[in-house]
């Protein structure tokens, strides 16, 4: 049932280390998806593909978040 509430978890609700969806990362950093995909393919961010699902390792997130998009 879709209560209307965002896929995405809370930092708190996610269990450690859980990879997170280009979508779910682009939201918690408050950025557009497609500028976390173009950090994907220039290689600023780091990355895991599984076919064409593309997953950003929980660390890298939460650098992210204290550092910035360099």
């Amino acid at each position: 049932m879709n209560t209307g509430e965002s896929s995405s978890m809370a930092t708190t609700e996610r269990p450690p280390g859980k990879p997170w969806s280009l979508a779910d990362a682009a939201a918690f950093l408050g950025l557009h998806v497609r500028t976390v995909r173009r950090a994907v393919d220039a290689g600023k961010v780091r990355a895991i593909r599984f076919g064409k699902r593309v997953m950003i390792p929980d660390e890298i997130v939460k650098k992210l978040a204290s550092q910035g998009l360099r």
